[in-house]
């Protein structure tokens, strides 16, 4: 059983440079990023929490349910099309790239 050190691999930048990619400033296209990512993400927890109260309240009101279906649903789908945009876009980089 041959048995070989590992050399350890920083997170940080390829410079050498101490910090930590989580405590580095987040750019401008980061930012830009989480907004368009959390305002699907919003509208789809409002579907589901009107869902939610739909049937707590034991509502009879299809107007109130399918609201709350419809907005889950265009949430979710913008979400995902927000997450597979942003991974062609090349967003999610990690250490082995280099950058």
């Amino acid at each position: 059983m041959n048995i070989r050190p590992t050399r350890m691999v920083s997170r940080g930048s390829s410079r050498g440079d101490p910090t930590s990619r989580w405590q580095r400033p987040l750019t401008r296209r980061a930012v830009w990023w989480r907004i368009a990512f959390g305002i699907p993400l919003a509208v789809m927890l409002a579907g589901g929490g009107v869902i939610l109260w739909t049937v707590y309240r034991d509502s009879r009101s299809p107007t109130a349910m399918s609201l709350g279906v419809t907005l889950f649903t265009l949430g979710f789908a913008a979400s995902a099309t927000c997450l597979g945009a942003w991974l062609v876009s090349g967003g999610h980089r990690g250490p082995w790239d280099g950058r």
